[in-house]
C-alpha cells in the first residue's frame, strides 16, 4: 500500500502496482450530493476541461455501481472496492448500508456522548452490566446482550451486524473479519459470562426499581400496600421469581441473596456480601 496526496493535502491510499501511474496526475476531491470522488482534470488546447475519476483512469472501472467496504472514498485499494454486476444487487447493498447508517448513527462526541461505538447504549440504572448492544433489522429492534464494558458490546454488535447485513455493513471494527470478530466475542463470553445473555429481560439483577426503593433499603425487597409483610422478588432471563413473604426486612433480603447467588453466581449483587477471610490470618 502506498500513499498519495491531493493538491489540497488529503491522503489517498493506493495499491503498490498503481502508484507509479497514479502519481503522474494531480488529484483532487469532488463533492456532489453528499458523495466524494477522487478525480483529475486535463485540458486540450481550445477545449474545455475534461474530468476523469481515479477508478476509471487508473483502475479501469467504467461502472458506477461500486461501493467502498470501509465507507472511505479515499481508500482506493482494489480490495476496498466492491463492483456490482447488476443494478439490483447494487441497489440492494446500497439500501442495506443506508438503512444501517440511519438506524445506528454514531453518537455525537462531547459531554453528552455515552460511547463512540455504533449500536451501544448505557443503562445507568443497571449496575452489573450497564452497556448493552442492539441492532435494527427489517423494521424491528433486536436486543443482543449486556456487558460490563462498551467495547465488549461493540464486538457483540459487529458480530450480529455482519451476520444480518454482510460484509458491507457499517460497524465498529471494519478491519476485522467475521471470523476474527467471532473469536474475540467467544473470549468475551468466557471472561464476561455472568453478564452475557442471548435474550435477557430488561429487569436485570441489580437494577433498582422505584417501587422497591420507596419501601426498602435492600435490593429485591418491598412491602406491598395490601400486605403487612416484606416481599422478596428477583428477575432472571425474562422470568420474575416471587421468593415469598417475610416478617422482617432482613429475612427477605437474605432470601433474595440466596436466590441471586443461585441464578447469577459469585458475581451476584448481594444485600449482605460475605466477609473476606484472609488465607493466613495472624494469630
Amino acid at each position: 500500500m502506498k500513499k498519495l496526496s491531493t493538491i489540497y493535502g488529503e491522503t489517498l491510499l493506493v495499491d503498490d502496482e498503481d502508484y507509479e501511474k497514479a502519481k503522474q496526475y494531480r488529484w483532487t476531491i469532488k463533492s456532489s450530493k453528499g458523495k466524494r470522488q477522487v478525480v483529475t482534470y486535463s485540458q486540450r488546447k481550445g477545449s474545455p476541461y475534461e474530468e476523469a475519476s481515479y477508478k476509471k483512469l487508473i483502475l479501469g472501472l467504467v461502472s458506477k455501481m461500486t461501493l467502498f467496504k470501509n465507507d472511505n472514498p479515499l481508500d482506493l485499494r482494489k480490495e476496498n472496492i466492491i463492483v456490482f454486476d447488476t443494478k439490483s444487487e447494487f441497489m440492494s447493498a446500497l439500501a442495506i448500508r443506508y438503512r444501517n447508517k440511519l438506524s445506528n448513527p454514531k453518537p455525537k462526541k462531547g459531554i453528552n456522548a455515552q460511547t463512540e461505538y455504533i449500536g451501544v447504549k448505557l443503562e445507568t440504572r443497571d449496575r452489573l452490566h450497564p452497556w448493552y448492544a442492539h441492532i435494527r433489522y427489517k423494521k424491528k429492534r433486536y436486543y443482543i446482550g449486556s456487558f460490563t464494558k462498551d467495547e465488549y458490546a461493540a464486538y457483540a454488535y459487529d458480530k450480529r451486524a455482519l451476520e444480518l447485513y454482510g460484509a458491507d455493513v457499517m460497524r465498529n471494527f471494519p478491519h476485522l473479519t467475521l471470523r476474527e470478530i467471532t473469536e474475540k466475542f467467544e473470549k468475551i463470553k468466557e471472561e464476561d459470562a455472568i453478564f452475557f445473555y442471548d435474550n435477557n429481560s430488561k429487569n436485570k439483577q441489580g437494577r433498582i426499581l422505584e417501587k422497591i426503593t420507596k419501601t426498602s433499603k435492600y435490593v429485591g425487597v418491598c412491602m406491598p400496600k395490601s400486605k403487612n409483610k416484606w416481599k422478596a422478588v428477583i428477575a432472571y432471563r425474562k422470568t420474575s421469581y416471587n421468593l415469598g413473604y417475610f416478617s422482617t426486612e432482613e429475612d427477605a433480603a437474605r432470601a433474595y441473596d440466596e436466590k441471586a447467588i443461585e441464578l447469577y453466581g459469585e458475581n451476584a449483587r448481594l444485600n449482605f456480601p460475605p466477609r473476606i477471610i484472609p488465607k493466613n490470618p495472624e494469630k
